[in-house]
């Protein structure tokens, strides 16, 4: 019995104390905490089995394309629409119209600086999406083809930010041929 009270004073307490105090001081909206920008969710399988624990809240791992902050963030279950088209941001596309585009990166790419952006649209019961570069004095390359492909905007945009930077590189130059 003794050791029973001292493993829930000693080890169980302080648990589920500091797990409290972590779970409050999570950001509860879609807005960065550095910048205050709009984030945007990548897939986590983590926060997706851990969401279940929690009664009004779903865990989310977000990021943010204006300051590259990473984090997780505890959102409200309430149903949230899917993103609506706004310029520059990732959103619904407009199927048999121009697709969106999204910044996710900026490269040095032999010392010059080139922003990379993802176009999504909605084809075929399907979400596709190709690389932009587009240089600091305003030249452009694309890929040829829809090399993303994914069930939802957020899908192809959660993939081509986990494209590491030498890859990236790598497409730019196959682009610039």
């Amino acid at each position: 019995m003794l050791l029973a009270v001292y493993f829930v004073m000693v080890i169980a307490l302080p648990l589920a104390l500091g797990g409290y105090v972590v779970y409050n001081g999570l950001p509860r909206t879609r807005r960065c905490p550095a910048c205050a920008g709009d984030t945007v969710r990548l897939r986590s399988r983590l926060h997706r089995l851990a969401s279940p624990l929690f009664r009004f809240n779903e865990l989310h791992l977000r990021w943010c394309p204006e300051c590259h902050w990473s984090g997780t963030a505890r959102i409200g279950r309430a149903p949230t629409p899917a993103l609506a088209p706004v310029a520059g941001r990732a959103g619904r596309g407009r199927p048999g119209g121009a697709p969106d585009s999204v910044d996710i990166r900026r490269l040095d790419v032999d010392g010059r600086p080139v922003r990379v952006m993802v176009q999504c649209w909605a084809e075929e019961g399907q979400w596709r999406g190709r690389l932009l570069f587009i240089a600091a004095d305003g030249r452009t390359w694309m890929e040829g083809v829809s090399s993303i492909t994914g069930r939802s905007a957020l899908d192809v945009l959660s993939q081509a930010l986990t494209i590491p930077d030498r890859a990236l590189t790598g497409r730019l130059r196959n682009a610039m041929r």
